[in-house]
């Protein structure tokens, strides 16, 4: 790249389904706290539509406590079943479910980002961290989980509360930016 030419933006779309309203923090904050952050690698998440599944229906009651399994091998029954509500958005869209809570095997998770093959989409819990949907896309665009012993880090397996500090390094940008659903 020649000097003082910037490289160019990415922008990455994104869907929230809510089962249950964020606690403690809004979509809004949330999505500042991403967008802060991944400007590091030049992604920008453009919130196409937020959703409210309707939790009288049986189906969304049963989800709203969403069931990962081991989150890091491959997604659950409910996982496939719950990617299937994926109303407006396109095959390279994120979909992210906001559900009451989130259990895998050990207990309650803030958030899962494994899905069905083609099927781009996490489930977070209502009383995720501020970065915990950061952390999410971030598996989504590729990042494995970082063994540096510092919560500075996004892809720390705790994800940092809000903090001026969270960084990205470089081989996670460049992994970001490689992903086939940035345009």
């Amino acid at each position: 790249m020649a000097k003082g030419q910037r490289e160019q933006i990415k922008s990455l779309k994104l869907h929230i389904k809510i089962l249950t309203n964020p606690v403690g923090i809004t979509i809004k904050e949330m999505m500042k706290a991403m967008n802060d952050l991944f400007l590091q690698a030049n992604i920008v998440v453009n919130l196409e539509t937020i959703q409210e599944l309707d939790l009288r229906r049986d189906d969304f009651d049963f989800f709203n406590t969403s069931d990962v399994g081991d989150c890091h091998l491959a997604p659950t029954g409910e996982q496939i079943d719950l990617s299937r509500f994926r109303d407006n958005a396109e095959n390279t869209d994120v979909v992210v479910y906001i559900c009451q809570l989130v259990m895998d095997e050990n207990g309650p998770i803030d958030g899962c980002s494994t899905h069905p093959e083609g099927v781009p989409m996490a489930v977070i819990r209502s009383l995720a961290s501020p970065y915990t949907l950061a952390h999410e896309i971030g598996h989504i665009l590729g990042l494995k989980h970082s063994s540096d012993r510092f919560r500075h880090r996004l892809m720390h397996r705790n994800p940092p509360q809000i903090e001026p500090d969270v960084v990205l390094k470089k081989f996670e940008i460049t992994k970001m930016q490689n992903s086939p659903l940035l345009t």
